[in-house]
């Protein structure tokens, strides 16, 4: 039974980059909004750009950016100028308007919020998925209208921060905003707190366990890869190796689901390195237990993650995963419920796919893995933690990471 919270706790509204996209952030912040409305909070949303779908009827939300497709910010707009370019021009003289139109909206819709009101922004690396004048707003406390509260949780690791060096002030301006700053793990908390010299909580993903019936079956002989199609998540390394292991196990196929701006490409590259009829793109399917129940396996070979919620969604259908260590969960989960490459190389990741693909018993055991990782994963524990954060930053129950000078005891976070 789950207890609802009192009634003089904060009022949470949760970021967006873009409401509704598909992806690991978007899945979390749909399981924290459904976890927290059953202890009576009902966050309101704010998306950063124009929603990608309408949210519910009981549901708040605030588009920051709303009507930004009939300006020159809209990606479409120099590729289809209309005849004689009127489109463009059109766009081009109602833009000034729109900004001015959109900081006054903005102002005036955070002047709603108070010191009861707690804003939780999960980030990536990506300075353009907050607007200017959010950015301005979340940064400093002297911008913020009411003195409301911001907390901020970077969805990816300490490896994504030290590879991206021409991004990371924006993680430094987050994180050095005076306000509460978080990673997923223990290991990216320690390293940040070192690298900004400030307390950094970790709180890990939220996952919901599926109801089952069975045991996965594990004869399909199906490899898949459940993810965005962008460049950091280089499906062409795992086309590339599954192209060496098919030569030796052709009766595998490899599955893709997903869409994104490299779909094209990576299209591409499999009619050229794969056999016909050994891979298929499926675009994006929301149906999980139908994906995973034709699976045998899955597969991340990303340049930098957080906490995939693919693997941990993987797991949960007892699917075992194969993955390269992009970051301290990524570890994590491949040790503890598949198979860890030992580079992210087209060579090593086809070593591992023989070595999966030539035992089913050995597919069999890391199923069995795979239930009681997430048997014992910590769901209430991450949703608690949620409610000591959202209530109180200087929580004894909130786990932080302290910088080698600083005396490991709560309450350093400004509330």
């Amino acid at each position: 039974m789950v207890k609802p919270v009192s009634k003089s706790s904060k009022k949470v509204v949760i970021y967006h980059p873009y409401y509704g996209i598909n992806g690991g952030i978007t899945s979390v912040m749909k399981l924290l909004d459904k976890e927290l409305r059953k202890r009576g909070i009902t966050p309101s949303h704010i998306s950063g750009n124009p929603a990608l779908k309408p949210a519910p009827k009981d549901t708040t939300l605030f588009e920051a950016n709303k009507y930004q497709e009939y300006t020159i910010y809209n990606k479409l707009a120099r590729k289809y100028p209309g005849p004689l370019g009127i489109k463009y021009a059109l766009k081009l003289a109602f833009t000034p308007i729109w900004l001015a139109i959109r900081e006054v909206r903005i102002l005036l819709h955070f002047r709603k919020y108070d010191t009861d009101t707690v804003i939780l922004v999960p980030t990536v690396f990506n300075p353009n998925s907050i607007c200017k004048p959010l950015r301005k707003i979340f940064k400093s406390t002297s911008n913020r209208p009411n003195k409301f509260n911001v907390i901020t949780q970077f969805h990816n690791s300490w490896e994504c921060y030290s590879a991206c060096v021409d991004q990371r002030g924006y993680i430094r301006e987050m994180a050095e905003s005076g306000k509460p700053f978080g990673t997923l793990s223990r290991f990216d908390a320690s390293r940040f707190s070192e690298e900004f010299k400030i307390p950094v909580f970790y709180i890990e993903n939220l996952i919901e366990v599926p109801s089952r019936s069975k045991s996965p079956s594990l004869n399909n002989k199906k490899i898949g890869f459940i993810a965005r199609l962008s460049t950091e998540k280089r499906l062409p390394l795992i086309i590339e190796a599954f192209s060496l292991s098919i030569k030796k196990y052709p009766d595998w196929s490899l599955h893709v689901y997903g869409t994104g701006p490299d779909e094209d490409r990576c299209r591409k590259i499999a009619q050229e390195k794969l056999p016909e009829g050994s891979y298929s793109f499926h675009g994006w399917a929301s149906n999980r237990e139908k994906i995973f129940s034709d699976l045998d396996v899955s597969i991340l070979a990303s340049e930098y993650e957080g906490q995939p919620m693919s693997m941990l969604e993987s797991a949960s259908y007892g699917i075992p995963i194969i993955a390269t260590p992009a970051s301290a969960k990524t570890r994590e989960i491949a040790e503890a419920c598949g198979f860890l490459c030992k580079e992210d190389t087209p060579e090593a990741i086809s070593e591992t796919m023989n070595k999966v693909f030539n035992s089913k018993d050995l597919l069999r055991e890391k199923s069995t893995d795979c239930l009681n990782y997430i048997s014992s994963y910590p769901s209430e524990g991450i949703i608690n933690t949620w409610l000591e954060l959202l209530k109180n930053p200087h929580s004894p129950a909130v786990p932080y990471s302290y910088p080698p000078t600083t005396a490991a005891s709560p309450g350093t976070p400004s509330a």
